[in-house]
Order: structure tokens, then sequence, then C-alpha cells
């Protein structure tokens, strides 16, 4: 639904994007601005400023091959009726 992300991305919530959901390989995350998240017609989208690790560098090089070519992600819903 348009706007569904809008108030996440406003208020500001600290983001994290994770090499295949694992919090120890962390890709990036909105608090420290090396993920910025932006909603657009099509739903919620991201950019990643990949960190100098072996994990990222291997990931990369998967993308450019074409190996790796979607993401997934978790979320919770915060429902406080408001």
């Amino acid at each position: 639904m348009p706007g569904a992300f809008d108030r996440c991305i406003r208020e500001g919530h600290d983001v994290r994007v994770l090499f295949n959901h694992d919090p120890n390989q962390i890709l990036g995350r909105t608090a420290s601005g090396t993920v910025r998240l932006f909603a657009d017609s099509n739903g919620l989208g991201y950019e990643v400023d990949l960190p100098d690790t072996q994990y990222a560098r291997d990931l990369a090089v998967s993308i450019e091959r074409g190996d790796v070519s979607q993401s997934s992600f978790a979320f919770s819903v915060d429902y406080r009726g408001d």
C-alpha cells in the first residue's frame, strides 16, 4: 500500500542489512549512514555501502556475476493501533 513505509523512514528506525539474515555479518545500517531506505511506487527499496570485509567482497562478486540477483528481508510489526 502506498505510504506503508513512510513513517518508518521518517522516524529513522535503525535498519540493518545482514548477509543471509546473520546478525554477525552486518552489511550496513541506517544508524551509521551506510544504508539508505526509500519508498516508491513499487514499495520499499534500499541502497547499502558494502564494508571492506571478505563476506561482503564475496557477495559483491556473486552479484556482479549474476549468481545473486535478489535479496530478502524480515521485519516485525509494532501494532499500536494508531
